[in-house]
């Protein structure tokens, strides 16, 4: 059953085999996201992020996908209205780091290997280790995409197989690990 909420504010009768049905799926929570003061809800940037389909993805698509959720989002405010808008501008920046930083958590699986989105990762991630409130989000966006996080990961899994399995031989364990 769908654990969406109608307009109305009623729940939703939908039987989707998943959690949230496809017309309520942009009130899917954001794992590990609790927004500091100041930083935009979930609802306003999830429902515009989605997975793109992977019979033709890559990472220029990606990239593509950023720059129009960029064109999308900000619009230039006149010069004499910029210090009274400057809470409204930071809410903006937010919002786009927020969906990008879910935009490339969804297809991660094409951003390991482009050195232009990891960098924009390293980017992101920076950006969200300023915000000390949002240390477990940037942790687990920095897992599932940064290269280099997951390159240090496996070689740390590697020596404690290598220090703590003294009874299996070296071919064993690179063969189990090649399968993890």
């Amino acid at each position: 059953m769908c654990k969406g909420l109608t307009l109305r504010g009623r729940p939703c009768k939908s039987r989707a085999h998943a959690e949230y049905c496809r017309s309520h799926i942009d009130q899917t929570p954001v794992p590990l996201y609790t927004p500091p003061v100041g930083w935009p809800s979930s609802t306003l940037f999830i429902g515009k992020v989605l997975m793109l389909p992977y019979h033709n993805l890559s990472a220029d698509i990606v990239i593509l996908q950023l720059a129009r959720l960029q064109e999308g989002l900000w619009i230039k405010p006149p010069k004499y209205l910029v210090k009274y808008l400057s809470d409204v501008i930071k809410r903006d920046r937010c919002t786009y780091l927020m969906m990008c930083t879910e935009l490339i958590k969804l297809n991660a699986s094409v951003c390991y290997n482009d050195d232009r989105v990891q960098n924009l990762v390293w980017g992101m991630s920076s950006s969200l280790d300023e915000v000390p409130e949002l240390a477990e989000y940037a942790e687990d966006f920095r897992r599932k995409c940064m290269r280099s996080h997951r390159v240090t990961a496996r070689k740390r899994l590697i020596s404690f197989y290598f220090t703590r399995c003294e009874d299996l031989c070296d071919d064993v364990i690179e063969r189990v690990l090649g399968l993890v």
